[in-house]
This record gives structure tokens, sequence and C-alpha cells, in this order.
């Protein structure tokens, strides 16, 4: 008659795998009073977890008992935390690498490390309030992920396994009544291929950098926006070579956003309160001018002239007045008047 339930030494093998990959310390005679063993049979186990691979090591106390862990290296950190928190802390990381250097990433493994460490002297839920309070993504009118099928898990999943992308696509709105047959037809997702290379996380949401399969080779790639994909699909069956060349920075001049545009130098008048601001807090293009005078702030940059721009002056309403060039200042004039025109 057959023994329905399940192998003790497997479920123990098992057990041992979980425990050392989370970065624990097994004591001989501890551990085997733990699994209800005898030291003899926990040695066996060892042996066992060697064969399938465990790279596992061990320091012999002063009383000769030894001590059996995986090194770091070879340890898996299962620790549940959602979606939306690992996300957050990927960024945050990101940013601390831009603005920090490398030190950060020197120190990312003691940094782990520790964080196992911590958590297994804890209970579960301290741990999980910890995840929770010390990396925190506070949400401003999020974009909707989930329009005909879930883009970001897709898109992530191509990046990781190098794996071609089916996209629809929705072309951007620039209005109209939406009655004609030509308006309907461009409110249509149409489908594309692409070579994901990068998920950028700009302005609270993301973009993926990509090249369109058809012109893989020679073509430049091509920044879509997460929030319009509908119906993704993973093409697990066409793999592509990921350019080791490639570097997402590349893609955008770090000074001045998403949008392209031509460079040109920009003077404005700011009100006073926002010298902190521009001085401190935000970076420029090397030559730039930012001067404190009694009544105003006189700022001059080379940047990007493009709608991006436009907006980041308009979000200052009558407390910035631009200055040059003439045809930037008329179009935010421009812009100016027709909103108020809206308002009466």
């Amino acid at each position: 008659m057959g023994d329905h339930g399940k192998d003790p030494k497997s479920e123990a093998l098992l057990r041992l795998k979980q425990w050392l990959e989370a970065g624990r310390r097994l004591k001989v005679r501890e551990t085997a009073e733990k699994l209800g063993v005898t030291r003899r049979t926990f040695q066996r186990y060892i042996l066992s977890l060697q064969k399938l691979g465990v790279p596992l090591v061990y320091d012999e106390l002063p009383n000769r008992e030894r001590v059996y862990y995986v090194p770091f290296e070879g340890r898996r950190l299962q620790l549940e935390v959602e979606l939306q928190q690992v996300v957050a802390l990927n960024v945050a990381l990101g940013w601390l690498e831009q603005f920090e250097g490398n030190v950060l990433f020197q120190s990312l493994d003691s940094l782990r490390d520790k964080i196992s460490k911590w958590l297994e002297e804890r209970m579960e839920a301290e741990g999980e309030r910890w995840f929770s309070q010390k990396f925190f993504a506070l949400p401003f009118l999020p974009y909707r992920y989930r329009s005909g099928g879930d883009a970001f898990n897709d898109v992530v999943s191509a990046l990781l396994h190098q794996k071609k992308l089916e996209i629809g696509y929705r072309a951007a709105d620039h209005g109209g009544d939406g009655k004609s047959k030509r308006a309907k037809q461009s409110k249509q997702a149409k489908r594309h291929k692409v070579q994901p290379y990068s998920l950028v996380f700009y302005k609270g949401a993301f973009y993926l950098v990509g090249l369109l399969d058809k012109v893989a080779g020679w073509g430049d790639p091509t920044l879509w926006s997460l929030a319009r994909m509908t119906g993704t699909k993973v093409l697990r069956e066409e793999r592509y070579e990921y350019p080791e060349d490639w570097d997402p920075s590349k893609a955008f001049h770090r000074m001045t956003g998403m949008l392209p545009g031509e460079l040109e130098t920009v003077e404005a008048h700011f009100a006073v309160k926002f010298y902190d601001y521009l001085k401190k807090e935000r970076r420029w293009p090397r030559g730039s001018k930012i001067v404190l005078e009694k009544k105003r702030v006189r700022f001059a940059a080379k940047l990007a002239l493009n709608d991006e721009l436009l907006n980041w002056f308009l979000g200052f309403g009558a407390d910035v007045k631009l200055v040059k060039p003439a045809w930037f200042r008329d179009r935010l004039a421009d812009k100016v008047r027709d909103t108020a025109a809206l308002y009466g």
C-alpha cells in the first residue's frame, strides 16, 4: 500500500534550502532538533543539498560544531512586497545613483544582508510595516495602466527575458469633434512589434524606449507611453539581441526633459522668492546664470524650447516674466491670453 503523504526527507530538504537561501546560519545540533532528526541524518541532508547544487560553506565553532550557510551571492531574499513598493524602491535607488554616484551601489550588498538579518529577528508583521513606511510611493493623478491588458507586467517581462513585445498603441488625441471618419480611425489602437530597450519613469508616468522591429538594425528607438498601450503580448518565441552599448541617457537631453527642441538661450525674470528653488534645488546646463537682485531674480540658461518648457513657465503664473527669445515669449503670451479668454 503506497504512502500518499509527503516524503519527510523532501520536505526537510526544501525547508533547509529555503532557510539557507534566506541567509540563515544552521547549527548542526539546533537545526537537527527543529527538524526532529538525528545529527547524522542532518549531515546526510547537507550532503544531499550539496549534490543538488546548493553552494554551502561552513564555519567551525570553538566546540567544533559546524555552522552551515550559503554565501550572500547565492541567497534569495524572498520578501513579500507589493508591485508599487518595488517600483518606488527601484526608482528611488535610480535617483540616488544619479545624484550621489556609485557609492550607494557598492554598499547595497551589505545593506541587503542587514535587511535580511533584521527581518529574521522580528515578526513578519513588523517587517511588512517597515517596507510600507520606509519606501512609500505617493501617487498624484496616477495614470491608468490596465486598459485591455496589463501593459506594465508585459513590458517588464519582455525586458527581463529579451523577448519582443507586441502592443496596441493609441495615438495622442489632439482635439477635434471626433465625428469624422478620419478622427475615429486615429483613436483606434494600431498594432506594433517592438524590441524593448528601457523602461523610463518620468513625472509620475512610465514610458518604454523601444525599437520598431521592422526597422531593426538601422532605425532609432521610439518612445511609447504605457498609458496608451492596449492588448500587450510578450512574444516568448521571438528573442532579440539587446544592444550592449545602449545608453538610455543618450535618448534624452538630461537638462531639457522628455520632448525634443532647438537649444536656445532663455532669459527670464523670476520673483525673489524663487531664488533658492532655481539656485539650489534645480540643475541647469553649464554656463547658466541666476542672479539675485532687489526685486527680481535674473535667469539665463540654454534650454530646449518646446511645449514642456512652455508649460513649466506657465506654472509660475505672474511670478515670472519671459524676456527672450522673443518668439517663445510671444507664444507663451498667446497661450496666457487664450486661457484668460476661457474665463472671460
